[in-house]
């Protein structure tokens, strides 16, 4: 027997008002997630940075490169050290796209970063869209040489929560790689810096007793085009060494520094090259 047509109607009106009332529920349950969740990052944020001290307003000068490779003297002068004080924080903003698979599709992402520069931290914030009315909130953090990247679905249910010795050390080599965005760092004591060849060097860092290292690859100008390290990378439920790389495509000015604002992360793996994450610098301020 075929139902009436009111019959049918009042069953999509119900249907419509408990999918609206889900909406409405699963958005206060966002809303709630991500007050939250953006608080226990201000309150990171501000224990990285709370026995920070003012540094010497002294402006760099080119006897400061001495000490380094001619490559690297390169590098810094393309980048506009020269003349400037070193900075004791940076934060950047970035547009990206990201996937967890090959052949996944690219996923939407608006980031955020604020690194310590006197000494290795960071915390690295972003919000990563899925689908209409669904995202997850990521946050990665580096301080006093412990690493640990908390992911949640909506800003409120975990997903990862990742920790140990293999985060620890793939947090480091993140901050060494991303040292082109605040090249004053170069000169900081805990780095040693040896040339390669004409065109690349080996970075080595000291944090917490622990050592760090990766290549560094630049163009005859003296700009950082890739970044090569072995690091961490978690499949099947254990841990691999893998070749993970940095390639930059493009470059802008930025408070009077020239910086890579483009370019991708790549997995180098056995079976085929992974590129798991596109990014666009759009903004970087100084302190």
């Amino acid at each position: 027997m075929i139902p009436e047509y009111s019959t049918i109607m009042k069953i999509v009106l119900l249907m419509t008002i408990i999918i609206v009332d889900f909406l409405i529920l699963l958005s206060l349950f966002a809303k709630l997630g991500e007050f939250f969740f953006q608080k226990k990052i201000r309150t990171e944020i501000k224990k990285i940075f709370a026995d920070q001290v003012q540094e010497s307003n002294r402006k760099i000068v080119e006897n400061d490169l001495e000490k380094l490779p001619l490559l690297i003297q390169k590098w810094l002068r393309f980048s506009g050290v020269i003349g400037k004080q070193k900075p004791r924080r940076l934060i950047l903003e970035q547009l990206a796209k990201m996937r967890l698979k090959p052949n996944q599709n690219w996923l939407p992402a608006k980031a955020e970063q604020f690194f310590r520069l006197d000494e290795p931290a960071f915390i690295w914030k972003v919000k990563v869209r899925m689908f209409p009315f669904f995202y997850f909130s990521g946050r990665d953090i580096l301080s006093k040489g412990k690493g640990n990247m908390l992911i949640k679905l909506l800003s409120l249910i975990p997903i990862v929560n990742a920790k140990g010795k293999e985060i620890d050390k793939g947090t480091m080599q993140r901050y060494l790689a991303e040292m082109v965005w605040f090249p004053t760092a170069a000169l900081n004591s805990n780095i040693d810096w040896k040339q390669l060849d004409e065109y690349s060097a080996l970075a080595q860092m000291k944090i917490e007793g622990q050592i760090v290292e990766g290549n560094f690859y630049f163009d005859e100008f003296g700009r950082p085009k890739r970044f090569q390290t072995k690091r961490y990378r978690k499949n099947n439920k254990k841990y691999e060494l893998c070749d993970w790389q940095i390639d930059i495509t493009e470059f802008g000015e930025f408070e009077g520094y020239t910086i890579p604002v483009t370019g991708e992360v790549t997995w180098k793996l056995a079976e085929s090259d992974f590129t798991w994450f596109k990014f666009e610098i759009v903004s970087a301020f100084y302190e």
